[in-house]
């Protein structure tokens, strides 16, 4: 069986087939035009963004101060970069469903908490036409209809991001980024990340900087969320000058990482794989396992994976993976309560929910507490990061956590440098920022429609389709002879390969897979434009796949009418695929969501 990366980065391929279909360039011209004219509610209905809240009431509920920052927002709002730079998910780059994200916050002294603008996506078994709703939420009411989490993720936020979706302040991508950085943004010197899943580690602790502002603190730990089992408990010291590392730097100034070649710094381990913490024979490290030969997570001299732990399924601190843990093994955090293998007194046998006192992390095995001092390595005076060996009173859940939009490479800086999306192809706001100089082409036109003619080999000659009075039909064929052909292909002879060519045109035409994307990511006018500009505007579609597709992405419109009215929920709609795929493609994550209404 291939490995993931056999043919390319999935990841950044994912990235390049959301910047082809997700933002089609009509939409963000037409937006744009809107934007410009001064009508924001205009702009959101180009961008297919729902606005669900009426200036007029916010003036009435929260005051009139409140409702003209909201208004300066909604006119500096750019709702196609705000779907440019929405969370997506695998393995089709759809919208993540069913996420609320703060857009901004206005305080209220004296009020419950501050008034969030928030930016929603529907539900999973709602998604058809990938809509984003604009509303506020407060605090002192949660209550949001029938949205499954109404309330803002605080891993997803965009107050702090302003850049991804404020058009006056889009430029500031380029510096949020770090693309100007002498540094590329993933650089890791301490391997706190798996290497090659475009962490911008390097500007973790710039972030973190901005995030413990927002939240009136003025140092202290953080969370970064790497993956739903993998997490990691930061903190920015400020160091004067150039500190050891207190992870493994020897006597003569080396670092017992820099010897490992596979791409992870277990936080003072040697290079040969032994703990330089233990004493020859069979003494024990930190951790209680033996050294002979082994590294302080317990793993063999072998080449295995060495986040992988014990064949015997538990870790080295003593507590049984379950085989759930991708890594295999924990930070060893010690709790509040003093505990060490497990701080909230439970064995591990699932994702670990915030404020269990568990730090999950990449490296390999359970760091003994002074592994956990390290710091990385930066310039006198510039911030550094601190792994922390101890949680705070209330786990995860009493920090703050890195957004998403922090935590990653922006896709775009990775798509521009890996070459596979030039300034021309991105957003004319993030082409300004990324690629100054160099403008984004807008709208592409369309192809000339004695291009899209196909040649077909028919009875020895070439011959070609095209379109005639709006219908695809033969070129090379009088009207007669081909009267004659589609009788005879009715009462069961062969047909023409011209006919053939042109009935597998309207059945499964080699557009279907951009067709579907098209459909997928909700570009309806675009999807028929495609089939207008293949079949002709006067076509009637025959009985396959194009048809199938097709009707689906208006049935499943019913399915987002109905949540938007409150008329439906999960629990009254078969779960049952209606989408057709074919018989070598594999459905995908979202087609098991697919709704039928009968």
């Amino acid at each position: 069986m291939l490995p993931s990366t056999a043919h390319g980065d999935s990841r950044l391929s994912l990235w390049l087939r959301v910047r082809m279909y997700a933002v089609p360039p009509s939409m963000i011209e037409l937006a744009t035009r809107r934007r410009l004219a001064g009508d924001w509610a205009g702009a959101c209905a180009a961008a297919r963004v729902d606005v669900d809240l009426e200036l007029r009431r916010v003036a009435r509920a929260h005051g009139r101060e409140i409702a003209a920052s909201v208004r300066a927002d909604l006119r500096r709002l750019a709702p196609d970069l705000l779907r440019w730079h929405m969370p997506r998910i695998a393995p089709d780059g759809l919208l993540r469903p069913g996420l609320t994200l703060t857009l901004a916050r206005y305080e209220r002294p004296g009020r419950t908490g501050p008034l969030h603008l928030v930016a929603r996506t529907p539900p999973a078994w709602a998604d058809a036409g990938q809509r984003i709703g604009l509303a506020l939420w407060d605090p002192a009411e949660p209550s949001a209809g029938r949205h499954p989490h109404p309330r803002p993720n605080r891993r997803y936020r965009l107050d702090l991001h302003r850049h991804l979706w404020d058009a006056d302040r889009a430029g500031e991508l380029r510096e949020r980024s770090g693309a100007d950085d002498p540094a590329p943004p993933d650089a890791d010197p301490l391997a706190l990340a798996p290497p090659g899943h475009g962490c911008a580690v390097g500007r973790w602790a710039a972030e973190a900087a901005l995030l413990l502002h927002a939240e009136g603190r003025t140092g202290g730990p953080f969370a970064v969320r790497l993956s739903s089992r993998r997490r990691l408990l930061l903190t920015v010291a400020e160091d004067a000058g150039e500190a050891r590392n207190p992870a493994g730097d020897r006597g003569d100034g080396r670092n017992f990482a820099e010897g490992r070649n596979d791409g992870w710094n277990p936080a003072g381990d040697r290079a040969d794989g032994r703990n330089p913490a233990a004493e020859q024979g069979n003494a024990r490290n930190a951790a209680g396992d033996r050294s002979n030969g082994r590294n302080p997570a317990g793993d063999r001299g072998h080449p295995r994976n060495p986040a992988r732990g014990r064949d015997d399924g538990r870790n080295p601190a003593g507590e049984r993976g379950n085989a759930r843990n991708p890594c295999g093994d924990l930070i060893g955090a010690r709790s509040p309560a003093g505990d060490r293998r497990n701080p909230a007194g439970s064995r591990d046998h699932g994702q670990p929910a915030e404020g269990d006192g568990r730090v999950v992390g990449p490296g390999a095995g359970a760091v003994p507490s002074a592994g956990l001092g390290r710091r990385a390595e930066s310039p006198g005076g510039a911030p550094r990061l601190r792994l922390v060996g101890e949680l705070p009173p209330g786990g995860f859940s009493a920090v703050p956590v890195l957004p998403d939009a922090a935590t990653w490479v922006a896709p775009d800086l990775e798509l521009l440098r890996a070459g596979l999306l030039g300034p021309e192809r991105l957003h004319p706001l993030v082409a300004a920022a990324l690629a100054p100089g160099r403008e984004a082409s807008g709208a592409v036109a369309g192809p000339d429609p004695v291009a899209r003619a196909r040649q077909v080999e028919c009875r020895g000659a070439a011959h070609r389709i095209g379109l005639v009075d709006g219908v695809l039909a033969p070129l090379d064929h009088d009207p007669d002879e081909i009267r004659r052909e589609e009788l005879l292909a009715a009462l069961g002879g062969p047909p023409l390969p011209c006919m053939r060519a042109v009935d597998e045109a309207h059945r499964r035409p080699d557009c279907l897979a951009g067709v579907r994307e098209r459909l997928d990511h909700g570009d309806i006018e675009g999807a028929l434009a495609v089939v207008e500009g293949l079949l002709g505007p006067g076509a009637v579609l025959r009985e396959g796949p194009l048809r199938d597709e097709l009707t689906t992405a208006a049935e499943r419109r019913i399915a987002y009418g109905l949540y938007r009215a409150g008329l439906a929920a999960p629990g009254g709609i078969s779960a049952h695929p209606v989408r057709r795929t074919a018989r070598n493609r594999r459905p995908t994550r979202r087609q098991t969501r697919t709704v039928t209404f009968f």
